[in-house]
């Protein structure tokens, strides 16, 4: 997570009509406390961010680490 938020900038979201979508704060139910899914975008704060956040994606990837979808379909 910490990676995350060092090489993305995370925005709100945009609607169709261009506005941008509120982000309603309210949490998953279950034991544990974590936050309900929201749209957002992540952009790279900088080329050099892009290019070392991708340099970690491919060396994860080439020690066989990969990010998996749940069966729902959601990241």
């Amino acid at each position: 997570m910490a990676r995350t938020l060092w090489g993305f900038s995370v925005k709100k979201a945009t609607g169709k009509d261009g506005e941008s979508i509120d982000v309603v704060p309210k949490s998953e139910p279950g034991f544990l406390m974590v936050p309900a899914k929201f749209p957002a975008v992540l952009e790279a704060r900088s080329a050099r961010h892009a290019k070392l956040m991708e340099k970690s994606w491919l060396d994860a990837q080439k020690a066989g680490l990969e990010w998996t979808r749940r069966k729902k379909g959601i990241m």
